[in-house]
């Protein structure tokens, strides 16, 4: 079903391309000739979610999320406070300037954090239509805010700069606006004059319905690849410097933390070194009062740091820190850790971070305009006494059963209070006692599924991603998924699992991981690389046949640990009403 529907879509994109061609070629009969008072003004913005993706090297279509913010700049010089006042009427949040991070945009407009992906869409067709500002929609990207900067293009064989451009105006014409092509590596880097909504004479471009049209369709066979090119507005890695207390009286132990936030599209795309992480109080990294730092002996670590690993906090972003707790024993009242730069890797590319200075207080033990003399001394208030008078005993209290225990005997009636409150605490602890037994015993029922390791998951899919040959390659796949399932139920078997082992098994789960995953159709990929003509298929077909087993044998450990802390859940219902 997915290859019916990409050679739909490619056909689609080919009649699209060739009816395009001819009418920008000077076809007059053409439909588009035929239907010229229908085109779209140029100067309409189509802004559609639909059209909102890129393919990434696997030739997968891969959504793009509208950030909260949108990216405007004007295309005449106005004065600042002018530009900032006229962009406050489309109602923004905030209005912040972000050329320093992206030098072709002026302004970034923040928007409410809750609006839905629709809203937004709408807010940025709205400032698409105006006609003093040019704007460009920011997109969240491996957890980061990124606009698209022009296209990356990867050609079959060589081709000059020259060519490329030609090529281009041949299929999109020429007011698409090519700003430079460039080359980078192996790809070329097209950039366009305008942000993202491009000036076509027939179709309502965008630099990413450009790189897609050219990615997707068969009439473009000197493409290899075409995608999008994203600037990030933001690093990937955040580091701070934190003091708790941040005011404290002198000698109080403080805590000092190194935090580092990372984004990426996994944790491995930032590889920051151990030593690369300056000490407490050793190098730059140390507190200065007036420049200098405290003298040896007015400081001391205490302990040893406390190194947190590396923790998954959000999509696409993580978070680790190291902790120290330093004694700081100088009177200086304000205290300042000075700016640090710690290099790390992204994506195989050194770079460097920068760690903000960070300032905090000492607090003197006593304010010196204070002395002790100056406290005033305390003072008592006299009693009046008055001619006359006696103090008299409390008239006694009666309660309704004072009578009852006065004929039983007040001590009879303590003595079986006491017994009764030692019969109502044995039987509460009976109960409590019981009702934790079932509790123990239903969970032990429930792990009994435990569910694969995601270590061993993650050890398993990159071996049998490495195997070159494909039929090996399936063949580790199919072990990997007979593994995930033994270790959710070790009622299957521990090695080539059916489809009929899963049926007899998963019993009324199968319904719905059948609806989520699809496991029967995922079980006949496996079986087709002992077909004979296995070894005749198309390189690609086979290469996206191994990345779908992937995705499904991911999806399925996930749906497995669901359905175990689902199970979990209703064992722990079913004790709590029993």
């Amino acid at each position: 079903m997915a290859n019916t529907g990409v050679c739909t879509m490619r056909h689609h994109v080919l009649a699209l391309l060739l009816t395009y061609s001819a009418a920008f070629l000077g076809g007059a009969n053409t439909a588009w000739a035929q239907t010229q008072n229908t085109v779209i003004a140029p100067q309409e913005r189509v802004v559609s979610r639909d059209e909102f993706y890129y393919y990434d090297e696997n030739k997968l279509r891969r959504p793009l999320n509208l950030s909260r913010s949108v990216a405007v700049r004007f295309p005449t010089w106005k004065p600042l406070g002018e530009r900032e006042q006229y962009l406050k009427q489309f109602g923004p949040l905030e209005v912040r300037q972000i050329a320093q991070l992206y030098s072709r945009v002026e302004f970034a407009l923040d928007y409410m954090p809750t609006l839905s992906q629709d809203a937004r869409a709408a807010t940025i067709k709205r400032l698409a239509a105006e006609q003093d500002i040019e704007v460009a929609p920011i997109f969240t990207v491996d957890g980061m805010d990124a606009v698209v900067d022009g296209i990356y293009l990867q050609t079959v064989t060589p081709m000059s700069r020259e060519t490329i451009v030609r090529a281009l105006g041949k299929y999109f014409g020429s007011g698409i606006g090519i700003h430079e092509v460039t080359p980078e590596g192996d790809v070329w880097h097209v950039s366009f004059t305008r942000l993202f909504f491009l000036d076509s004479e027939k179709l309502p471009l965008t630099v990413l319905s450009v790189a897609n049209l050219m990615q997707a369709s068969d009439a473009l066979p000197w493409v290899k690849r075409a995608y999008p090119k994203f600037a990030f507005l933001n690093t990937p890695v955040i580091p701070s410097i934190s003091v708790f207390p941040m005011s404290g009286t002198v000698g109080e132990e403080r805590t000092v933390v190194l935090g580092f936030r990372i984004f990426g599209k996994t944790s491995a795309d930032v590889m920051i070194e151990d030593s690369d992480i300056p000490e407490l109080m050793q190098g730059s990294f140390e507190p200065k009062a007036n420049g200098s730092p405290p003298q040896s002996s007015f400081w001391e670590v205490i302990g040893t740091p406390v190194k947190e690993k590396l923790m998954q906090v959000g999509p696409n972003e993580w978070y680790f820190e190291h902790r120290y707790t330093l004694g700081l024993y100088a009177p200086e009242p304000e205290w300042v850790f000075s700016s640090l730069t710690i290099p790390y890797m992204y994506r195989g590319v050194r770079k460097q971070m920068t760690l903000p200075a960070t300032t905090f207080f000492v607090r003197p033990h006593l304010d010196a305009k204070f002395a002790l003399q100056d406290i005033p001394r305390a003072f008592s208030l006299p009693v009046a006494k008055f001619p006359g008078f006696t103090q008299m005993e409390p008239t006694r209290i009666r309660s309704w059963f004072d009578p009852a225990a006065d004929m039983i005997g007040r001590e009879n009636v303590a003595t079986a209070a006491k017994i009764a409150f030692g019969l109502s605490a044995a039987i509460a602890l009976a109960c409590f006692g019981t009702f934790a037994a079932r509790i123990v015993a239903r969970r032990r029922l429930a792990h009994k599924r435990r569910g694969i390791d995601r270590m061993r998951l993650a050890a398993l899919l990159k071996q049998a991603e490495g195997t070159t040959d494909h039929h090996a390659a399936i063949q580790a796949y199919h072990g990997t998924l007979s593994e995930v399932l033994h270790a959710w139920d070790s009622k299957f078997p521990r090695r080539n699992v059916t489809y009929q082992d899963v049926k007899d098994c998963l019993g009324a789960s199968l319904e719905h991981l059948e609806r989520a995953l699809d496991l029967e159709d995922l079980f006949g990929d496996i079986e087709s690389r002992n077909e004979a003509s296995f070894s005749a298929r198309d390189e690609n077909e086979v290469r996206i046949l191994r990345t779908n087993m992937r995705l499904k044998i991911e999806k399925l450990a996930a749906e497995l640990e669901a359905l175990k802390k689902g199970a979990e859940n209703e064992l722990l219902g079913h004790a709590l009403r029993d």
